[in-house]
């Protein structure tokens, strides 16, 4: 993910050791190089690695510190309220596991990460530690995501790391927005605006949209990003996730397996759709409940459920499958568009082989699946793809449901 990694030593002048050796002290007006952002001075330039517990406060310039490097953060670095912090071309702050970044601002003090006004100018935020002290509150985070590095996002959470992200701004990013990679947390999580990011908002792995809240803006407003849905990334090919989580009505879609086609997700944990939420799938995708697990989409009337293909067309993605008997409900739903494949639970060469269907339920191997669908509406299975497809020894129990146009037939 990242590339080029430069090692920086203290420029030995008394100002600049002060801040980038680790020390805390005030902002010195003037005295340091151009601004990447506000055209003044910053007070302190960064171009160390921070390996001493530092604290980063405000001062009189329109800058206070400019980071100039692609430095490490190996120990505790606090960022106080109202501290404007710029970039230079390429650069980046890094959190190593044994380091944190608290930057906790307020309502009127927020904390400025910028640099020139230029999608993708610097690098990226980048959590690798699980430290409780990483968070970004009030912060307003731009410009960043430099995809000549490597950066995948603007603020980056990597595996086995940990941010509290609340009250920010995430925006211009040159790809992502927010990137949460498989076996990170995002505690806390609340009330964040992503708007003008190339690419998706947020991307999480399939554990992860469970952490995500209602009161945040995923889709930008006035100013949308690139790609309008929260992206769910497969933890690994047939890699089964076992979580227990709830995914809320966005204000975008999620879309699944996003920019990889042919993919089959695993879910093994209970899984909650709320009433409201749309899950979009990538080309020939599915989404497979296994044995352990249980899928309930209980929509309502006036806030259906939808599972769709990202383009709604046809058979264009696989549909959901389920292996288990207890808990799968979908209940004033849609789903519409899949079939593309064969999928879920045609081992030993059942009797769905060649063909797909928008929900399956069962195999040949004894696990007695089970699900129920009310007042649902299943529509546009492909041209070889039926509606729902039952294998011997599974069950379905279905009450007020509509079936349109599936390719084959609304059922065997």
């Amino acid at each position: 993910m990242i590339l080029n990694r430069s090692v920086s030593l203290c420029v030995a002048l008394p100002w600049v050791l002060l801040a980038a050796c680790g020390s805390t002290g005030p902002n010195t007006p003037g005295g340091g190089p151009p601004d990447a952002g506000t055209g003044g001075l910053c007070a302190f330039t960064i171009n160390a690695d921070i390996n001493a517990p530092a604290t980063w406060i405000h001062g009189t310039t329109a800058c206070d510190y400019l980071v100039d490097g692609q430095l490490n953060v190996t120990a505790a670095l606090i960022v106080q309220p109202s501290v404007v912090v710029r970039f230079t071309a390429h650069s980046w702050l890094d959190v190593k596991p044994t380091g944190s970044l608290h930057a906790a601002g307020g309502s009127s003090t927020p904390i400025s990460f910028s640099g020139t006004a230029s999608k993708g100018y610097w690098g990226s935020l980048i959590f690798e530690s699980n430290d409780p002290a990483n968070e970004l509150t009030y912060a307003q985070v731009s410009y960043g995501g430099d995809t000549t590095t490597g950066m995948i996002g603007e603020v980056s959470v990597v595996t086995g790391g940990k941010l509290k992200l609340t009250h920010s701004s995430i925006s211009q990013s040159g790809t992502f927005g927010l990137y949460a990679m498989d076996g990170t947390h995002l505690d806390g999580f609340s009330t964040n605006v992503f708007s003008a990011n190339t690419k998706a908002p947020v991307t999480v792995p399939l554990s992860g949209p469970g952490q995500l809240d209602t009161a945040s803006d995923y889709s930008g407003g006035s100013a949308p990003n690139g790609e309008a849905w929260v992206a769910v990334t497969a933890t690994a090919t047939f890699t089964t996730t076992i979580d227990n989580q709830t995914w809320r009505a966005l204000n975008v879609p999620y879309l699944l397996s996003a920019g990889v086609s042919g993919s089959q997700m695993q879910y093994g944990g209970a899984l909650i759709i709320s009433p409201g939420a749309t899950l979009e799938f990538e080309a020939d995708s599915g989404l497979l409940i296994m044995e352990t697990g249980s899928l309930s989409a209980v929509g309502t009337a006036l806030a259906p459920i939808v599972f769709t293909g990202r383009i709604q067309s046809t058979g264009y993605w696989k549909g959901l499958g389920f292996r288990s008997n207890a808990g799968n409900k979908l209940d004033h739903t849609v789903v519409s568009y899949g079939g593309s494949s064969t999928f879920c639970c045609g081992y030993g060469g059942g009797g769905l082989s060649g063909h797909g269907a928008n929900l399956v339920v069962g195999d040949t191997g004894g696990l007695n699946s089970a699900f129920t669908l009310t007042n649902s509406t299943v529509l546009h299975a492909g041209p070889t793809g039926y509606g729902y497809y039952v294998f011997p020894g599974a069950s379905i129990t279905q009450s007020g449901n509509a079936f349109t146009d599936n390719g084959l037939n609304n059922f065997p």
